[in-house]
């Protein structure tokens, strides 16, 4: 077996999980509704056949040792889970531009067709709806964005708001920052990240004032100020 079988062999072919797991959630869930569903691992999976039935699932990456310490802390409530997802979790595989528009997998050579539209660029540009989208996350208590502007210090840009937590239970927040040309060209995304800063750990009612740093140039685009790339609060308008 040469080198390209054995890269072939290990490409995944879809996003189905394996061993029939998703029978072993179904009936698991047909038998306590409130089970929680956690996952230990690095790239997203189908849950189409069973999500609608979870109430909560867990994704904890690849933790480490301290991995189940972290876990059991989050499920138990002793501490507000503040990620946010780093990529795009698709419904199934075809809805990753990798497949729908380049040549994954392909034979012993791939050409990257996509162009920038991979992740979230290729989901939003072309309305493909995930089962999560990049920068989700959710937590045990809510968050406000208020009084949204744009700053310049000592020459670079920073869009600032305030945030406020308007929950029961101390947690942390990360703003993202979409920009989106104002015309935009067929080959540009209709939105990309161009900053983010996570809050302190804010008690209830606690606000705090955000400043994120916002890459590159910014003229003829709006700021996109979110939660998430789905959950957006404020957009300030092009000047």
């Amino acid at each position: 077996m040469n080198f390209t079988d054995i890269f072939n062999v290990n490409d995944r072919v879809d996003m189905k999980l394996p061993y029939e797991q998703d029978k072993l959630i179904e009936e698991l869930l047909a038998v306590n509704p409130n089970t929680v569903i956690t996952f230990v691992g690095g790239s997203p999976v189908e849950m189409g056949s069973w999500l609608e039935k979870a109430k909560t699932v867990v994704w904890s990456w690849y933790a480490g040792m301290e991995g189940g310490n972290a876990l059991a802390e989050v499920l138990f409530g002793a501490v507000t889970p503040s990620g946010k997802l780093p990529e795009t979790f698709y419904k199934k595989h075809t809805d990753c531009s990798a497949h729908a528009i380049g040549e994954f997998p392909g034979g012993s050579k791939v050409h990257y067709t996509e162009g920038v539209f991979v992740g979230y660029r290729y989901n939003d540009t072309f309305q493909i709806e995930p089962e999560f989208c990049f920068g989700h996350g959710l937590s045990y208590t809510t968050f406000l964005y208020e009084n949204p502007a744009l700053v310049q210090k000592n020459g670079l840009n920073y869009v600032e708001c305030d945030v406020t937590n308007t929950g029961t239970t101390a947690g942390k927040e990360t703003v993202q920052i979409y920009t989106a040309s104002v015309k935009r060209k067929e080959t540009e995304p209709v939105q990309e990240l161009k900053g983010f800063e996570k809050t302190k750990l804010l008690f209830p009612g606690e606000c705090q004032r955000v400043s994120v740093l916002v890459e590159g140039m910014i003229e003829k685009k709006n700021l996109r100020i979110g939660s998430s790339s789905r959950d957006i609060r404020f957009v300030i308008e092009s000047r």
